[in-house]
């Protein structure tokens, strides 16, 4: 198991992945526009398979964690766990001082482990995502690093 920087020719698979597990999921024009200045791209590989992605944004002295997916069959694994660690350490590493993201706010899972993580609720912006013939609210976490 490895996480490593995302490369050009992991895109389309990247992309599969995330138009498997989320509705209204990024091109792989979005996510070959998340490889340029100020982002950090990886994926997490095991055996030359891609398991999960992970998309953050990097500017000072914020972190935005943009897009994070992990495979159907290895969900509720802890590999969306290993991911956040990932951009967690690259934000200290970096001298990020707040990390954030967005959330549907369906999505309980994802809102677990990122209040394990010590994120916190600092927004919801109504009716934020498309869901069939409804709106969901995305919900705004931020975490501070010390």
């Amino acid at each position: 198991m490895q996480i490593r920087e995302m490369q050009k020719a992991d895109i389309a698979e990247v992309a599969r992945i995330a138009q498997a597990i989320m509705p209204f999921a990024w091109s792989e024009l979005t996510f070959s526009n998340s490889m340029g200045t100020h982002y950090h791209a990886a994926v997490l590989e095991e055996n030359q398979k891609i398991i999960g992605f992970v998309i953050s944004r990097i500017l000072l002295p914020e972190c935005e964690i943009m897009n994070i997916g992990v495979r159907a069959d290895y969900q509720h694994q802890g590999y969306g766990e290993l991911l956040l660690q990932h951009v967690i350490q690259k934000a200290q590493q970096e001298n990020v001082k707040k990390i954030w993201l967005e959330v549907r706010v369906s999505n309980e899972a994802a809102l677990a482990l990122y209040q394990k993580y010590l994120f916190k609720k600092i927004h919801v912006r109504k009716d934020y995502y498309s869901r069939e013939k409804q709106r969901e609210d995305a919900v705004i976490l931020a975490r501070i690093i010390e």
